[in-house]
């Protein structure tokens, strides 16, 4: 009899249990409801909160593919909207289907709230006090330390000015300097191609990865990395100091790759897990702090002793030690005054700096290059843009002061302009209140509930098509806005009449409304080493398409003997079925971690001498 009735209290209790997490999930929608009807803003309501971090990264997958077989009627209003990866695949969509570039996704876990509205951006981003980073954010960008991109208030201010003084112009001499070095190398091992001979269907993300790195780190941290036969040969001989078990390079790459692992996953779990994966992330993370631990004290000493004048870069070590790029200001008598950054916190500077001056610099480069093999017309009128610019003058006569500003001026800089408008750096740029925020929308007296998630979509807001000109006919408004399209920032002189912009004869670009174009944020909080992004990314592109042509890989399709035998119709048609591939894989085969890398798929690409391309 005991054991029956222990039988019955076992269901009832979990029935009880169950009703009170209804009761408790059904008032807390209720209350994140009224908060979103009396925001003014318009919302939606949705049954789960797409940043809950178990949604998120684990169960979504596979939850999405069950939900995606039920009646459409049942999820129509609701499902794509809990999509992780909505606010990449969707872009602005989302937005018109709910008739306003902002929005609240409202559920029992909170109110979310989506902008791709560009008047309330520039609120959002020229409010930092009312409009903060979030904690998630921070988990991830803070492995090393506290640092300018996740600090707030009088921290944020405080790293900030002893940062930004190291971006002026002289050290972004260096970086196109290093850059133009570093990129002739690169172009050199294309061209041997791993074998000694050009091999088509070469993939260069890896490559331009590596270029990136290799500049930030002679031209910020003095650290001179050179370029070997291959990647895998470069790791089998590269110099692998006594005390570590991997270079420098692989150590940071590691990191970079593994970066949410890092983040989430705590270190006494990854360095005993059964996992290979996790134990390798786990190793390059001690190994690239050691390396930086290892820099810090050495820095220190030289700091100390009087001898820390470097010969080449900008010495982002020195000054995040010294502080506010005061070189009177440092360690006296072995104190370190409390202005300062503790080590902590210089770590973590430099893990940021590294990530901001190397991932996201090698992406718009190398997305740069795959849309002008892509687009065989913009990459002509960059090459002549080219000619204009630097005639006959070998690369080591080029000049930073006279050359860059044309380089930004003409089509390099609608093409660099264009990349980041279709993959910025980042897809969104995330904020929360602590309170209740009121806004202005079209006039409209608005507030932003508090506690809230606010998402600033640069995926969405870049193809508005309220804000930016669309020259299509087709009666899909996006159809314009999702192409790579240089010439949409060229405004031509009106005296050069209607064919201006093929005749190079340009008055100014076009500029987006304010919070229309957010790559690199803006206000208080924008990125403080655009100016450097810009210019790597301009060299790197001068220096290539000067001298060479990047095409479409076909060889999956046909082999070199077989292309030189087709006609002009037939190697049309070939070009279309790589080009098809090729877009493919830039839309459908990229996905979000922190930046935009491509997953799936791959683009080959081959590079050959100006006047040797096969299907211009």
């Amino acid at each position: 009899m005991g054991m029956l009735s222990g039988m019955v209290s076992l269901p009832a209790c979990v029935g009880v249990l169950t009703v009170l997490y209804a009761v408790y999930y059904y008032r807390c929608y209720a209350h994140y409801l009224a908060e979103a009807k009396q925001s003014g803003i318009p919302y939606v309501v949705v049954p789960i909160r797409m940043h809950n971090m178990f949604w998120h990264f684990i169960v979504s997958k596979y939850c999405l593919i069950l939900l995606r077989k039920l009646p459409t009627s049942w999820t129509h209003s609701w499902l794509d909207f809990v999509d992780p990866e909505w606010d990449w695949s969707q872009h602005h969509k989302l937005f018109a289907r709910v008739g306003s570039d902002i929005f609240i996704a409202c559920s029992p876990g909170g109110n979310m709230v989506w902008v791709a509205h560009p008047e309330s951006i520039s609120q959002v981003l020229s409010r930092p006090k009312d409009f903060l980073k979030p904690p998630g954010l921070s988990r991830v960008l803070d492995i090393y330390g506290p640092n300018v991109l996740t600090s707030e208030g009088a921290l944020w201010r405080r790293h900030r000015k002893i940062i930004a003084p190291q971006f002026h112009e002289e050290n972004t001499q260096l970086v196109w300097t290093e850059t133009l070095q570093q990129c002739q190398s690169m172009l050199g091992l294309w061209l041997r191609g791993c074998s000694g001979e050009n091999k088509p269907g070469y993939i260069i993300g890896q490559d331009v990865m590596r270029l990136s790195l290799h500049v930030i780190s002679k031209a910020g941290f003095g650290i001179g990395l050179t370029w070997g036969d291959s990647e895998e040969a470069e790791e089998a001989t590269g110099d692998v100091p006594t005390g570590h078990k991997m270079s420098f390079r692989e150590a940071l790459g590691g990191v970079l790759h593994d970066i949410f692992s890092i983040a989430l996953i705590p270190s006494w779990v990854m360095k005993s897990a059964p996992n290979k994966s996790l134990r390798k992330a786990y190793q390059t993370y001690e190994e690239w702090a050691q390396y930086m631990k290892e820099m810090l004290a050495a820095k220190k000493q030289e700091i100390k002793k009087g001898t820390d004048e470097q010969e080449e870069g900008m010495d982002l070590m020195g000054a995040l030690i010294k502080g506010a790029g005061n070189k009177s200001f440092g360690p006296k008598n072995g104190v370190v005054p409390s202005e300062s950054l503790s080590d902590e916190e210089i770590l973590g500077n430099l893990f940021v700096l590294l990530f901001a001056g190397h991932e996201t610099t090698a992406n718009s480069i190398h997305y740069s290059i795959l849309y002008l093999a892509l687009h065989t017309a913009a990459q002509s009128r960059l090459q002549k843009d080219l000619d204009g610019i630097f005639g006959d003058r070998p690369i080591s006569e080029w000049d930073f002061h006279n050359d860059l500003p044309k380089l930004q001026a003409g089509m390099a800089g609608a093409i660099l302009n264009e990349e980041l408008r279709l993959i910025a750096p980042l897809i969104i740029i995330l904020k929360r209140t602590h309170r209740p925020q009121p806004i202005t929308i079209d006039s409209k007296p608005c507030v932003i509930p508090g506690n809230a998630p606010v998402l600033l979509v640069t995926s969405a807001v870049h193809r508005n098509t309220n804000y930016w000109p669309s020259n299509t006919s087709s009666s899909d408004p996006y159809v314009d806005l999702d192409q790579f399209r240089p010439d949409r920032w060229l405004i031509p002189n009106e005296k050069a009449g209607a064919d201006a912009i093929t005749e190079n004869e340009i008055s100014t670009f076009y500029r987006p409304q304010k919070g229309a174009y957010i790559p690199f944020s803006e206000g208080v909080r924008a990125c403080v080493g655009r100016r450097f992004a810009d210019t790597e990314v301009f060299a790197a592109l001068a220096v290539i398409f000067k001298q060479y042509s990047i095409e479409l890989a076909v060889d999956k399709w046909a082999s070199d003997a077989e292309v030189a035998n087709m006609d002009k119709t037939q190697r049309k048609e070939l070009w279309n079925t790589a080009a098809e591939s090729a877009t493919k894989c830039l839309t459908e085969g990229i996905t979000a971690e922190i930046t935009l890398q491509i997953r799936k798929g791959e683009v080959p690409i081959r590079i050959v001498k100006r006047g040797e391309e096969r299907f211009l």
